[in-house]
């Protein structure tokens, strides 16, 4: 072959593979543009349905979004802050007849201010039952304390959503703290349990029997107890809707 036939068989050959390169690159680009629509319109589609679907949820998310202690704290009707008085019915036990107020002292015979109100055995409340810790919010202060005689051992519950207010179970076996120290816990834990008879060696302070003895501060001054902390500390839980305290909750006329 000579020169001048194979320049131009080389000049043919070049200029085929330019024009296949070129078909290619058309292709390349064309399926480029294409799944780059695809996506475009996926992400459009997917966008949204998420914006329904979120705004399909948007109530129940509103719900979901309130704190367990903000629901509760809805949840407490003002006939549940009234003041119990002896031989109330809180829930599942029964109130003692020495409430809030001046009473004869079953120890010392003489009259003497009774800052609180007691549940004992007969009221459904025997030695050892478990006590459980107050409050509507995340988390409360208990403090450990002993006093003998008097309260013997003692807890101080301070739930962190009440500054101004604070509750005292005397008369314990156990506390959830060694004495003189404090921890928080969430509200519906055990932080005691009920305490014993003294004459058979428990350490329950001056009493005549196993018992809880409860009181109520408010603006740290001695109060009348009120009922949904009373029913919280005994049944582990505030009182189950229809919040009232009607029917078995109903005290006693």
């Amino acid at each position: 072959m000579n020169p001048s036939n194979l320049e131009q068989s080389i000049a043919r050959l070049d200029a085929k593979i330019d024009e296949i390169a070129s078909d290619l690159d058309a292709q390349w680009e064309a399926k480029k543009a294409k799944a780059t629509e695809q996506f475009v319109l996926f992400a459009v589609v997917g966008s949204c349905a998420l914006l329904a679907y979120h705004h399909a949820l948007h109530p129940l998310l509103n719900k979901v979004a309130i704190t367990p202690g903000q629901q509760a704290i809805n949840a407490i009707t003002p006939d549940l802050e009234k003041p119990v008085k002896g031989g109330d019915k809180i829930g599942q036990f029964t109130m003692g007849m020495r409430d809030f107020g001046y009473h004869i002292h079953p120890v010392h015979g003489t009259r003497r201010f009774h800052n609180g109100v007691d549940i004992g055995a007969r009221g459904g409340l025997p030695e050892n039952s478990q006590l459980f810790v107050v409050g509507r919010g995340q988390r409360t202060k208990v403090t450990c304390l002993l006093q003998n005689p008097g309260a013997g051992l003692y807890a101080i519950l301070e739930p962190e959503e009440s500054p101004d207010r604070s509750f005292m179970a005397a008369h314990l076996n156990k506390c959830a703290f060694p004495v003189g120290e404090s921890g928080y816990l969430k509200p519906g834990a055990v932080f005691g349990l009920v305490g014993g008879d003294p004459a058979k060696g428990a350490i329950a302070g001056t009493s005549t029997g196993p018992h809880l003895h409860w009181s109520e501060k408010q603006d740290g001054e001695w109060t009348n107890p009120t009922y949904w902390p009373l029913y919280q500390v005994m049944h582990g839980q505030l009182p189950s809707p229809p919040l009232s305290r009607g029917g078995l909750n109903a005290p006693k006329p």
